[in-house]
This record gives C-alpha cells, structure tokens and sequence, in this order.
C-alpha cells in the first residue's frame, strides 16, 4: 500500500493548517486489521471508546488489505469521512475519519492515525435569523469569528446578544441561514461533535457554594473526563486552578468566593476539557471595575493560548480587551449584526462621540440602515496584535492516558453527585442541625399525644406520617436548586440514570439516619409516657422490621419530594405544593376514615390489601366472632353492632370503592397496615400472609414512583437543556 505523504495537512474544515497542539487522549491510533472490526462504547466491541457521543455499537470498519469500508451502525453520534456524514463509504488513503465526537483519525499506511486539531475553532454566520411566535427576533446576522480570537458582542439591552449566544452554543437552532464551524462544517449535521468541543458560561456561577475550589473542578473532571486516570484528572485541575489564576483560594469554600473569582471559578470548569470555542454571557456583570479587568485579562491571556473566546458585554469599559468586536443593533425591534470589526473604529464608524450616544442610536437604527462593507468586514491582520495562525499560539499540554479504554461507568458518576450532596449537606450546618432535631421533636409529639387507650394504629400512622414529611423535606428542593448545574453536567456527558441514582442514594442514606432517630425516640417516649396499652403494642413490633418500614415510607417520600422538584420552576413554588401532596395521604388514611380502632379483618376500603375485594361482595356478613371482638376493642360505639344485615357497605358501595381505589396510591395505606399489623405477640398464618402482601403493596407503590419520577424527570430536562432540533 502506498504511504500517504503531504506537507499541510487536510482534514474536516481545516485546510492548509497542519494540525496544533490538541487534545488526542483517550483516543488511541487503530491499526487495521483484515476483516470486520466493531467500533463502539461497549467493552465487547475490538476498538472500545469511553465516550458519551459514542454508542455501544458506532461503527465497522471492513479491511482487505487494500480498501477499507466505514459502514455506521445506526449510531446517534454519526460517522463522518472528511467532514461529511456517512452511512457506508470506501476510504482512500489519506481520508479523515471521525466516529461521534472523536479527534479526525487519518488513513496513513496501515494504521488510522488519531490527529491532533487546531485548539481554536473558527466560526461563519450566514443570514442567521431567529423567528418565535411568527415573530423575527434576530435577522441577517452575518459575521466572521477567527480561530484564536477574543471576540466581544456588544449591544443595547434587548439587542439579541443573548439570542445569538444561544445560536452559537448550539443550544437555539437558527430559523433560518446557517452556521458553520471550521470552514465549512454545519453545527446541525455535527451537533454532538460541535458541543463536546465548547465550553459555555452563563450569567449565573455554576458552582457547587459548599465544595471548595479543587472539589468543584475535582467532582466536575470526573464527570467531564471519564477516559483519564486519577493522575492525570489531577493534572488538568491545577492547569484549570492556574489558567484562571485561582491557585492561592484553591482550599477556600466556594460560598466566601467574591463574585469575580467565582465567575473564573466557572471558566476554569469548563477549561478542564480544554474546549476549543469559549462562550461567556456577560461575565462581567456586576463586578467592580477592578475585578472586571482581572476576569477579561484571564479570558484575553486563554485567547493567546490559542483557544476562541467570545463574550457578551453590556458595557464600553473592556472594550479595548477584545481583539474584534461585533455589534449589534435594533432596526424596528428586529435584532442584526451591524459593525464587525476591530474596536478601535467603532465610535467612528457610527460617527457619534461617545459610548452613550453609540447606545442610544444601536436601539433605534434607521430601516433602511445596511451595515457598510467597512463595517461588516473582519479587520486586516495590521490592526490586530495577535498571530492569525493558531500554531504559532502557545499550546495547550498534551495527556496520553495510558488505559484509553477504560468504561465511563455510570455508578462513577452517581458516585459524584451522591459525595456532591453529602458534602453540601455536611457544610451546611444550619440544614444538617435541622435535619437532626426534627426526628426526636417529631418523636415527643408523638408519643406524647397518644391517650392512654389509643390502639397502635394511631401511633404507628403518625409515625408513618412523620416518616413521609422528613423524606419529602430531604428532597422538595434537591433537583430544582440544581437545575442550571445539572443542564451544565448533562451537557458535558451526565447521564441522567447516574444523576437520578445518585440523589436517590443520598436521599436514602440521611432518611435512614432520620428514620432512625424518629422511631428510636417514639419506641424510648412510649414507655417514658404511655405505660399503657398503646405503649406495651408499639414495643410489641420487632425493632428491625419496625425501622425497615419506617424508612421505606421515608424513602416514599423522598420520591415524592423529587417529583415536585422536578415538576416545579421554583424552589419556593416546590415547597408550596408540599401540603398538596401530604394531605391526601391524610385524609385517605385509615385513621381518619374512622377504621383506626376497629380490627384489620373488618370489611371497608381499607381491609388488607390480600382481601380488598372481599368487602365489596354482596354476601359478605361479618362473623359472630368479629362482632364479639369489635364490642371488646370499642365497646363505646354502636355502629357496627346495629349493622348486622346487611353487610357493611352496601348501602354505600360505590363511595367506598371510590374511596379504595383513591387510597391505593397512598403510602399511609400499606405503611400504618404493616406495621399495625405486626403489633401483637403472636401472629397468625392469616395475619402473616397479610403482612407480606401489604409489604409486597408496598415495594409496588415505591417501584410505581420511582418510574414517575425518572417520567417526569427526563420530560422536564429537555425544557432544561433548550436544545432544539
């Protein structure tokens, strides 16, 4: 086979620029074998990438010796062969192949050659318009981004910065025209390539307040370099710590970050990938002018590195930090590019003397206004003080992993976000001394409420009750607080199942602890204040079952608490659905129906789950036997004795079956009859059966719940995402 040899190098959107220092690890070269190899993320598969934009089974490669054959799987990531999406193409050598988000493999010799690539992208903007409603938002946006640049947007409020920032990240699709990155490559046919190679930064700092520094950079390299070994994680966190000149705060607690260190705090999260295209939504906002001044000269010195940065701006004080700037204005309310070029003629090309009057006229451009070829343009290389060619930047280090097929496991990212939770709540101590005294004070209320001739029903549903309130208080607020936080991490490869898994488990660990807590104290009280009855059937209760109940209840709630933080757009709106939630399972609860003090074989809606139905027969009498017992368990009412026939319920079955079926949900239902039921010294066959299936009921109820939160869960994150198209 003939050896491909050339001097520029050529691949996918980069022509004549031989490729810079990159980033290839975790993507080793592929040498061809003769026959079939499978490309994917499966450790099943001959070439094994630990990559999100990879799927299980991307790719097959068929060499003979002489011709090799790309056929995608059906892959979600794509396979492209020089820049362009294919589903079976016949490579040549010197062809550059790219599987998912993959750095381009060139054919050279019998070997596919993983290739370095240029460390800034380049961007084109062709006619971009964005339309909502019918109505255009953003129109004609023309505009040229250079590879290593510090590009500024610059505009009057409502000018369509925000807009166009949200076009670039790839996070709005574009109504109309197009947008291209490194020469020719459409964001809409690369997306997943597009996106693993920018790093964006919000107005808000994405930042976890209670880890430190390191923590937060150490937690989000898991998540965002899942291929890389311990050491080398560590490595790119002090580079990022470095970079954004944090390395004097890096043990401080994020929370007593001032608001500048905090937004390069943000920046250096995403520097932990090494993007090549930077995005920044006015990361100067709010900050002294001193402050403002440390944050640009961070985000010019990552431009001299070679990386492209862009960032929005609403004020003129850092406009001499950009290298170009591109405008833009308001023609009847509809947002364009009007000036794209160096700052340095930007007062004059408007002809206006200062900052204030630029403002005012961007807001109000006449109609007929159409930005000058002067304007509109991208400056000649004599005005910049930049090399135009990114390998003559310094160069960002270069990391081989020495295991590039190692599994980016999901229980490695639940593992992330469980420490994350644990962490916020150990530092937090406000939370963690409420979380710790609400069970004993619940515990006293408890057992000091319960009259001396209580049954243990009563108890045991307010312990159930108090079980649901902790698990959903742990967790009301857990996913909506941590809404922006989690679209960043799902962005950079979270999964959704290793998220979801990761609360769960931390919910679970500090619900046992508090379930532990409130049935230790109401078990310690009872005997304390109810030397009676009631006392002598809670203790009846094996300790062990009694607390597996309890904290699955808890855990229940937690569910529950989930749910409404998913469902919810805020955190106070999150806490006031509270009661809506709670309620129902008191009011369709055995105790107030008014069943809390006769026996579980009685017929009503609330009969053990293992014989509902049986209520609801036509024929059904209650025993002599069951009549005699309900006159010594409540001798003081008469109902039940004067209902001898016709059988309970009859008369009223439709409103009981409602009431069964609306209480099948709830998990005051199985919780109070499991662990009543278990109230007593000796237990019955019959009685056995029906605790293993209120147990069983129970089980159900929590599977049930957990597949509507993981529902509802990944619904909502596609309004969290934004991502259309």
């Amino acid at each position: 086979m003939k050896e491909y040899k050339g001097g520029a190098v050529s691949y996918p959107g980069i022509t004549g620029i031989p490729p810079v220092a990159g980033d290839t690890s975790g993507w080793p070269d592929i040498p061809l074998q003769p026959g079939l190899t499978i490309i994917g993320r499966s450790p099943s598969c001959a070439v094994c990438f630990a990559h999100n934009s990879v799927s299980r089974r991307h790719a097959q490669l068929e060499f003979d010796g002489r011709q090799l054959v790309v056929k995608d799987l059906d892959s979600r990531g794509g396979t492209f062969v020089n820049g362009n999406r294919i589903s079976v193409y016949a490579m040549r050598p010197g062809d550059f192949l790219r599987i998912g988000a993959s750095p381009p493999y060139q054919w050279i010799g019998g070997m596919l050659h993983a290739m370095p690539e240029a460390v800034g992208m380049g961007l084109r903007l062709r006619d971009v318009g964005v339309i909502r409603g019918g109505r255009p938002l953003l129109i004609h946006a023309n505009a040229m981004i250079e590879p290593g640049r510090f590009v500024g947007l610059l505009g009057p409020s409502g000018a369509g910065k925000s807009l166009l920032l949200g076009c670039l990240s790839s996070a709005l699709i574009p109504s109309t025209g197009s947008l291209c990155f490194d020469g020719g490559c459409d964001v809409r046919e690369h997306a997943e390539y597009y996106r693993s190679r920018i790093g964006v930064v919000t107005q808000d700092d994405l930042v976890y307040d209670e880890l430190t520094v390191t923590e937060n950079l150490r937690l989000a390299a898991v998540i965002r370099l899942p291929a890389f070994s311990g050491s080398e994680r560590k490595h790119r966190v002090q580079d990022a710590i470095e970079k954004v000149g944090l390395a004097e705060h890096a043990r401080k607690r994020t929370v007593v970050l001032s608001g500048g260190q905090r937004k390069r705090l943000s920046v250096g999260v995403e520097l932990l990938s090494h993007p090549r295209l930077l995005l920044l939504d006015e990361p100067t906002s709010g900050l002294d002018p001193g402050m403002q001044a440390r944050v640009m000269e961070t985000l010019r010195q990552l431009s001299r590195q070679g990386m492209t940065v862009v960032c929005s701006t609403h004020t003129m004080d850092t406009l001499n930090f950009f290298d170009t700037v591109i405008v833009l204005g308001l023609i009847e309310r509809c947002a364009t590019i009007v000036y794209n070029r160096t700052p340095r003629h930007l007062l004059t090309a408007f002809n206006v003397a200062n900052p204030a009057d630029l403002f005012e006229r961007l807001a109000k451009l006449p109609g007929a206004h159409v930005p000058g070829e002067s304007m509109s343009r991208t400056a000649p290389q004599g005005e910049l003080d930049v090399p135009r060619n990114p390998a003559s930047a310094p160069r960002w280090a270069t990391l081989r992993t020495t295991q590039a097929n190692r599994r980016s496991h999901p229980l490695g990212q639940a593992a992330v976000v469980w420490w994350r939770a644990i962490l916020g709540l150990w530092r937090d101590k406000g939370s963690l001394l409420f979380a710790l005294l609400q069970p004993p004070i619940l515990a006293v209320l408890i057992a000091f409420s319960q009259p001396a001739n209580a049954p243990s029903s009563y108890a045991h549903f307010f312990a159930v009750m108090a079980a649901l309130w902790l698990g959903m208080t742990v967790t009301v607020r857990e996913i909506v607080r941590e809404r922006k936080l989690y679209a960043r991490d799902r962005l950079a490869g979270l999964r959704p199942t290793a998220y979801l898994a990761g609360k769960m488990f931390y919910a679970l660990c500090v619900t046992a602890v508090q379930t532990l807590l409130l049935y230790s104290g109401i078990r310690l009280f009872a005997v304390s204040w109810i030397n009676t009855l009631s006392a002598r059937t809670i203790h009846d209760v094996p300790p062990i079952l009694g607390y597996g109940l309890l904290t699955a209840v808890g855990f229940g709630g937690c569910l529950l608490g989930f749910i409404l933080s998913t469902l919810s757009k805020t955190e106070r709106a999150a806490v006031a659905l509270l009661p809506l939630v709670l309620l129902p399972q008191v009011v369709l609860s055995r105790v107030t129906y008014g069943d809390g003090d006769k026996p579980w074989g009685f017929p009503s809606p609330y009969s053990p789950i293992a014989f509902m139905a049986r209520s609801y027969e036509k024929s059904y009498q209650p025993s002599r036997a069951q009549l005699e017992r309900y006159r010594r368990v409540a001798p003081s009412s008469q109902t039940f004795v004067r209902s001898t026939a016709p059988a309970p319920g009859n008369r009223h079955k439709r409103s009981r079956l409602l009431l069964s079926i609306g209480s099948l949900p709830m998990l005051t239902r199985p919780g109070t009859a499991a662990l009543d039921m278990l109230a007593t010294s000796k237990i019955s066959a019959r009685r056995f059966q029906w605790i293993v299936w209120e147990d069983v009921y129970l089980v159900a109820l929590l599977v049930v719940y957990g597949i509507a939160l993981y529902g509802f869960f990944r619904r909502r994150e596609r309004a969290w995402l934004n991502t259309r198209g």
